[in-house]
Order: structure tokens, then C-alpha cells, then sequence
């Protein structure tokens, strides 16, 4: 990633979640939620996807059919990876497949 409004994904995971970080949890919204925000990136895609985070990263599995799938699957990668660079660099994919299904896949089922 390069550009002149990049930043880089250590930087940026310096920036959420934190108490004092930009990009945290306000009211019913997680860090992600504010990212969109804050960078003004809403499109039903980004929307469909923030949901499945908010309801992983918030304990609410009961709110998307997907967000335990991705709770599993971030809990593992915190297991499998301590350092956190690498855990990122590991779940890049999985969260670009997930915006792959929320723009492109979001109503196809497993027979498809």
C-alpha cells in the first residue's frame, strides 16, 4: 500500500480500539464502524460487512448469521499468531474475502 493518504497497517492498529485512539468503540458502533465514518466510506457492501464486525467484535452472533463465523476465525488467529503484524498480515484476506462476499456474494448460498 503507498499513496499520499495512505497509511500503513501498524500505524492504523496504533489508532484503534485504543481508549485514547481516534478509532474506537462510541455507543453501539466498534472501531470499524468509525473507520467508515470517519473516512466517509459507506456503500452497502461496507455496511453489509461493518454489520458482521460489529456483531463479531461485540458479542452479538445473534444479529448476523456470519459474525460467528467471524469471531471464530479472528479468535484463532489470535491464538495462532502473537505478534500482531503477522496476525494482520494473516487476516488481510479474510477480510477482503469478506468484502467480497458483502459486495458480490452476499445472497448466494452454499449450493451456488
Amino acid at each position: 500500500m503507498s499513496g499520499p493518504h495512505m497509511i500503513t497497517p501498524p500505524q492504523l492498529m496504533r489508532q484503534i480500539g485504543l481508549p485514547d485512539a481516534p478509532y474506537t468503540y462510541q455507543d453501539e458502533k466498534c472501531s470499524f464502524n468509525t473507520i467508515l465514518d470517519g473516512f466517509n466510506l459507506r456503500t452497502d457492501a461496507l455496511n453489509r460487512m461493518a454489520d458482521v464486525i460489529r456483531a463479531a467484535d461485540t458479542d452479538r452472533l445473534d444479529q448476523v448469521p456470519q459474525a460467528a463465523g467471524l469471531l471464530a476465525v479472528s479468535v484463532g488467529l489470535s491464538k495462532q499468531y502473537r505478534d500482531d503484524n503477522a496476525m494482520l498480515a494473516a487476516g488481510f484476506p479474510i477480510y477482503a474475502a469478506l468484502y467480497r462476499w458483502a459486495r458480490d456474494g452476499f445472497s448466494e448460498g452454499h449450493a451456488e
